[in-house]
């Protein structure tokens, strides 16, 4: 705008432009699907198994607000043979590592995680 611009010129000596553009209007990957749900927390559980069971074949990135969350989830839906992984903060950087790339190089999976998951992390085919 002008008035940065008006401002660069003062405050600096040789000003340069910097502009970030993008071919496309989103940076959302074509083919990906995303959403969310709200509904009662009876009903949570039940409708997230429900979802995994019928998405199975596809690769699935489920987002929690905690490690605690993530790690109960998991823990859970192992136990009744829905095989997922999880990826927290409070792993340590080598298992993060190898779970990232174990989902990375899957056809399918179920990941589980916080937002650690969601800062940069580029997945192929999710």
């Amino acid at each position: 705008s002008s008035s940065v611009k008006d401002l660069s010129r003062l405050a600096l000596r040789a000003p340069v432009i910097v502009r970030a553009q993008s071919a496309s209007l989103s940076s959302t990957v074509a083919g990906l699907e995303q959403g969310y749900v709200v509904c009662p927390m009876a009903q949570r559980f039940l409708l997230l198994f429900t979802f995994l069971k019928k998405n199975v074949s596809k690769k699935v990135i489920v987002f929690f607000s905690s490690c605690n969350s993530v790690k109960f989830h998991a823990e859970l839906l192992n136990y009744i043979d829905l095989p997922v992984l999880d990826l927290h903060g409070n792993q340590k950087q080598n298992k993060r590592t190898t779970t990232f790339f174990e989902f990375c190089k899957a056809e399918k999976g179920i990941l589980l995680c916080t937002d650690v998951a969601a800062r940069g992390l580029d997945i192929p085919a999710v």
